[in-house]
């Protein structure tokens, strides 16, 4: 954790790590508790010289935090870099709602560019619409290939999402620019299990090529308690 009164002094996590030249770079969450909601969330940066042994912080700042346009949490990043135009798909909260005599939050999936990796150009644009007022997003995981862009995600209701009914499911979209999305989510292909470690939530993909084979990452019930398995897409 960083220093006291810095954006990550109370947990860090990680989000997204890439390859940059000689570097590895860590793309990661950091959290603050606070007294009118359960917490806050911003995104650092580290970076890796040694082929990701160990990371140091870039800066004690984050590189993505509230904003006049997005004034609540802005985290869980997937990019793509293309020569020298980077594209990131991010979570952002929309605002925390009274649930149950509790806050609950709910953020979206917005859309941003950079040269760099670093200063990001945030023009509020949302990428995936919502169903419902309620509904909320985590963790976009994006694809390009000949056809455009593709994204897998997890979506949930702000009522009863802890292993309830309204629990994380996954969701897909497709884009041709990666900026204006069509929601496809029956095209997502995979939903909880009958029964066992998967049986009551699937959440936070993390898809990537393997030998040809689009394989999944995801974590199961209670967000990832249970253990975390994999799909393949045939």
């Amino acid at each position: 954790p960083g220093v006291p009164g810095t954006f990550d002094d109370e947990g860090i996590m990680c989000a997204y790590v890439m390859e940059q030249g000689n570097k590895v770079l860590m793309y990661y969450s950091g959290w603050n508790s606070r007294n009118t909601t359960p917490y806050h969330n911003s995104t650092g940066l580290a970076v890796s010289k040694d082929g990701g042994k160990t990371f140091k912080r870039m800066f004690e700042g984050p590189i993505l935090d509230r904003t006049p346009q997005e004034p609540y949490l802005a985290v869980t990043p997937w990019i793509i870099k293309q020569k020298n135009k980077w594209q990131m798909w991010y979570i952002s909260g929309l605002r925390w709602e009274a649930i149950d005599d509790k806050y609950e939050p709910v953020y979206v999936i917005k859309y941003a560019t950079s040269k760099d990796g670093i200063k990001w150009d945030r023009n509020n644009i949302q990428s995936i619409k919502q169903k419902h007022k309620f509904e909320a997003f985590s963790h976009p995981t994006v694809i390009k290939d000949k056809s455009g862009y593709r994204m897998w995600y997890s979506c949930r209701d702000s009522y009863d999402f802890r292993n309830g009914v309204g629990s994380y499911r996954m969701g897909y979209a497709e884009s041709k620019d990666g900026i204006k999305w069509k929601r496809l989510d029956k095209k997502a292909n995979i939903s909880v299990s009958k029964s066992g470690w998967d049986s009551k939530m699937i959440c936070y993909p993390y898809v990537i090529d393997i030998d040809g084979k689009l394989h999944m990452f995801y974590n199961g019930n209670s967000f990832g308690q249970t253990g975390f398995g994999y799909a393949v897409l045939e």
